[in-house]
């Protein structure tokens, strides 16, 4: 991107898919850097915006509250003491600060006021969040007994939004490995946890110094909550009240107290190793930039022909630019400051990023196990997959921004995170388990890797995931050129396998499964397959063992019709069973897509 494209903040925020692909195009070097598991995630709290309170609320609420208790006539009212500290704060004096409640607070001439207190203590709310209330020999805070943030934050009631389920995705599939976050609450954890199929990635939590340990290993996700969590609090409050940094004395306390050494020492570490993706973390808080002072001024030089830090936000402001001092060094940033400002601006925030990312970890991993499993001695057909993945690319695009909603510029980033890998879940459990997972939130991810194990992983083209792909594309083709007209099932059950298809007036069931010396025998005793409404099930198998009914590629051509066996079952009369196709069979006699394309028409015309 590198702040060519022109889409303002309105437009980083509600960018349609078409908008996102475009923007993070012309950053493609550092998309394929994040999607090969290189760089950390760092996550604020842009990402929980609409499932919480903003800072401007809260500070709201904690008018209200302290105003809330004031004693009438009690000059040396601790609450009233508190309001009047609050306020100090700012550069505004309420005429009526005491008597009317904070929407009516006004100033000398009239004019209401309590807004421009907000905006001001904005600023300042580490000081604001700081006070405190005595009363009756016992000391209330702002942060756990006026606000009560732990209990606010630690709520299981609330949702995860898009982006904490593109969050889990992304881990899933193995992108992203190492996660940290200023956000209290656990949405992340919550997506994880409603994601995650009961072997798949693990994520280890860390919200005190006691939780490191054990972490980091390959194979997991870590996400470090350098503020703490409110959810561990409510559980555990001895252990993690005190890693819930809100105030400006937590903060001094988690840039010089030893107790918080292993924290710091894991930022300076991903700080110095990883380069740094910002969602939703503007970076203004202090602490942060403390910490990459005081990591970076000592180290000397970075090398800068890729950028350290990106920032997801339109343009950068002073305490991203200071970060960026800090990381760079003064000297270097002086004479690079237009470059580095410019390559560190991002212009998509939360959904739209994270939403984009999703969907081009799954086209990109598709290409690659293509490439890998084809090689360069079947060019045909990974050309044909790769062409297919492009198409699929513009059906989504098409469907999604057609779904995008100026009222709702959300609605179609939710649509995606709750669609897409509802799909993608079920073709894939189908395929390689012949289950379908119980909740609409579960997900199996297409492959736990990211693109750059993908790319030098010895094992890929013994998957056989290419051939896979290649049952998909042309099912795909043959809906593009309107041979068959291709749906998702209706059901949910795995009866319904993973398309319809209706060709001639018929409709069909298709399943795509992995094995066919076993798959079928197991799918009529778990009755998975009607026997009952055999002659409407075509069960096709990408690769793997080879039906042992099944003739060969070589008897095949022997009573063919346009390269099609007219006797696949050899003693078996047409009603014993559902069709069965091996791909692998039909790529032998078949040399191009159009003729593999005719080829399964006919069979499936024949069934």
């Amino acid at each position: 991107m590198n702040g060519d494209t022109d889409f303002g903040i309105m437009g980083a925020s509600t960018a349609t898919l078409t908008e996102s692909l475009d923007c993070l195009r012309e950053r493609w070097t550092d998309v394929v850097d994040v999607l090969s598991g290189k760089y950390a995630v760092w996550l604020g709290s842009g990402i929980s915006r609409e499932c919480f309170p903003d800072l401007g609320a809260l500070l709201r609420l904690l008018l209200d509250r302290l105003h809330s208790q004031i004693q009438a006539g009690d000059a040396a009212c601790p609450y009233r003491r508190c309001l009047e500290n609050v306020i100090q704060l700012t550069t505004i004096h309420p005429c009526n600060l005491v008597e009317e409640p904070p929407e009516n607070w006004t100033n000398n001439v009239g004019e209401l006021v309590v807004t421009e207190i907000i905006a001001q203590l904005w600023e300042r709310y580490p000081d604001a969040l700081d006070q405190t209330v005595r009363v009756n020999g016992h000391t209330l805070t702002a942060t756990f007994d006026l606000l009560k943030l732990h209990e606010m934050y630690g709520d299981s009631s609330k949702l995860p939004d898009a982006e904490h389920r593109f969050l889990a995705l992304l881990i899933a599939e193995g992108i992203l490995d190492e996660l940290v976050t200023t956000n209290w609450d656990a949405l992340i954890e919550a997506a994880h946890a409603a994601c995650r199929a009961a072997a798949d990635r693990q994520l280890d939590v860390i919200a005190a110094s006691e939780d490191i340990d054990g972490t980091g290993v390959a194979g997991r996700s870590r996400l470090t909550k350098i503020h703490g969590c409110a959810r561990k609090t409510l559980a555990d409050p001895h252990r993690y009240q005190p890693y819930m940094l809100a105030t400006r004395t937590d903060i001094t306390a988690w840039v010089k107290k030893p107790e918080f050494a292993p924290f710091r020492d894991m930022v300076h570490q991903l700080l110095r190793e990883r380069p740094a993706l910002f969602v939703g973390l503007s970076g203004q808080d202090w602490n942060l930039q403390a910490e990459c002072f005081a990591t970076f001024m000592t180290v000397g030089p970075i090398p800068n022909d890729r950028p350290r830090v990106i920032f997801s936000m339109p343009a950068l402001q002073h305490p991203q630019k200071t970060f960026l001092k800090a990381l760079y060094g003064a000297d270097h940033y002086a004479a690079h400051e237009d470059r580095l400002v410019k390559d560190a601006a991002l212009s998509l925030y939360g959904k739209p990023l994270l939403g984009t990312l999703y969907l081009l970890t799954l086209l990109l991993k598709a290409r690659k196990l293509a490439e890998r499993g084809f090689g360069k001695t079947e060019q045909v057909w990974c050309g044909f997959v790769k062409q297919s993945v492009k198409q699929w690319q513009a059906f989504l695009q098409q469907r999604y921004d057609a779904a995008a909603d100026p009222s709702d510029p959300h609605r179609a980033w939710r649509q995606l995170a709750e669609e897409l890998p509802r799909v993608v879940t079920r073709f894939v459990t189908m395929y390689r388990d012949l289950t379908v997972l119980a909740s609409p939130t579960a997900y199996h991810a297409l492959d736990d890797r990211h693109l750059g194990m993908l790319a030098t992983a010895p094992n890929v083209p013994e998957l056989n995931y290419h051939w896979l792909l290649l049952v998909l594309a042309v099912l795909k083709e043959g809906w593009v050129r309107r041979q068959w007209e291709l749906d998702l099932p209706l059901g949910v059950e795995a009866q319904h396998g993973q398309f319809v298809l209706r060709l001639s007036g018929r409709v069909l069931t298709v399943f795509v499964v992995r094995d066919g010396a076993s798959s079928l025998p197991q799918m009529i005793r778990e009755r998975i397959v009607d026997m009952t409404n055999a002659s409407e099930i075509v069960v096709i198998y990408p690769s793997d063992r080879e039906p042992a009914h099944l003739v060969s590629p070589s008897q095949a051509l022997s009573s063919t019709r346009g390269g099609v066996s007219t006797n696949r079952f050899p003693n078996r009369t047409r009603s014993v069973g559902p069709a069965e196709i091996w791909m692998r069979d039909r790529v032998d006699v078949n040399d191009s897509p159009t003729k593999l394309l005719q080829a399964l028409r006919m069979e499936m015309q024949s069934a």
